[in-house]
């Protein structure tokens, strides 16, 4: 038997619901298409070569050189205590965690607390939202120049306004703190944006219900305001967390005159310092260097979003009535 000919009719019909799907679903993957064309070339792309070169002792400028390793580099950097890749690897990864764990509560903290002040509507708070939020857009560089200028030894704002006599930029410790106030600083709009626009939306109404059950401002903000932006409050962590946990551009800027300089070295500070010059034959190691901070970013963030999930009751509540009903 020959295929059966579609009528007229079926015909008409299949047309129709080409012509509906592509209304329904066109106009969407249209704007969406160059989405996954930039995070195709910009991300999967580099993530897939980063991962193959991690295998190999890649020589970037003659890639007739490249020799298979496989997990090798791996071992050098993780577990070989004699490797120096091991020793710069474990030191930064150090002090990238240790700035994350004092940044990222400060960018949590200080940009939530400012975004309630300004959600009470005080005189002039449009103004006020507006000067938060400029420090984030300035370039990490301009920003630098200002900090290096306020915190010059010699001719310093900050020295010559508290009549001190410090080199803030020549000691690692000193240094560090004013890398950390250059991440607050620069830090705060975006978290402080998200949490202003949480804290409009929040129902009145529960608020209303908490003042005439009593609640004070603390148990209003504990209690009612912040379970009702639990989502922002995730993503502002995630962000933030994924963000100190790649520290670089602060470190590079204002460490250029500390000594010793690898005192001030975050796992991404030694990696680009590692691929600068002609050392083209630690691409490989490098990309391993660099999947391995992704690893344990990974792991922070997974924890992060482990401990903040929604929680269900379940059964509990109900099985624990009936046990009571039936002792009574």
């Amino acid at each position: 038997m020959g295929a059966r000919r579609l009528t007229l009719e079926e015909y008409s019909r299949s047309r129709r619901r080409q012509a509906s799907l592509f209304r329904k679903y066109g106009l969407v993957l249209l704007f969406v298409a160059p989405y996954f064309a930039f995070f195709a070339v910009f991300f999967l792309y580099p993530l897939v070569k980063g991962l193959v070169m991690s295998l190999f002792k890649y020589n970037y400028a003659n890639p007739d050189d490249n020799e298979w390793r496989g997990l090798e580099n791996f071992y050098k950097i993780l577990f070989d205590s004699s490797s120096s890749y091991f020793q710069d690897f474990w030191s930064s990864l150090g002090r990238t965690m240790m700035a994350a764990a004092i940044l990222v509560p400060l960018c949590i903290l200080i940009p939530l607390l400012l975004a309630y002040l300004i959600n009470t509507k005080p005189w002039g708070y449009k103004w006020y939202r507006a000067i938060l939020y400029i420090p984030g857009i300035f370039p990490i560089t301009a920003t630098g120049v200002i900090f290096l200028n306020l915190f010059n030894y010699q001719y310093g704002f900050i020295n010559s306004l508290f009549g001190t006599d410090i080199n803030w930029l020549l000691n690692p410790s000193t240094t560090w703190v004013v890398i950390i106030l250059f991440c607050v600083w620069g830090g705060i709009g975006t978290n402080f944006v998200i949490f202003s626009a949480g804290l409009q939306n929040n129902d009145k109404s529960l608020t209303e219900a908490g003042l005439i059950d009593g609640a004070n401002k603390l148990q209003q903000i504990v209690c009612i305001s912040l379970p009702q932006i639990k989502n922002q409050l995730i993503i502002c962590l995630f962000t933030t967390i994924t963000g100190y946990m790649n520290l670089y551009g602060q470190n590079y800027i204002l460490g250029a005159f500390t000594q010793p300089q690898k005192d001030i070295y975050t796992v991404i500070y030694v990696i680009q310092n590692q691929l600068m010059g002609t050392r083209y034959e630690v691409y490989g190691m490098m990309s391993a260097m660099a999947i391995c901070l992704g690893f344990f970013t990974a792991i922070i963030s997974g924890l992060q979003m482990f401990v903040t999930r929604e929680r269900k009751g379940g059964h509990r509540h109900e099985k624990a009535f009936l046990a009571y009903k039936e002792r009574h």
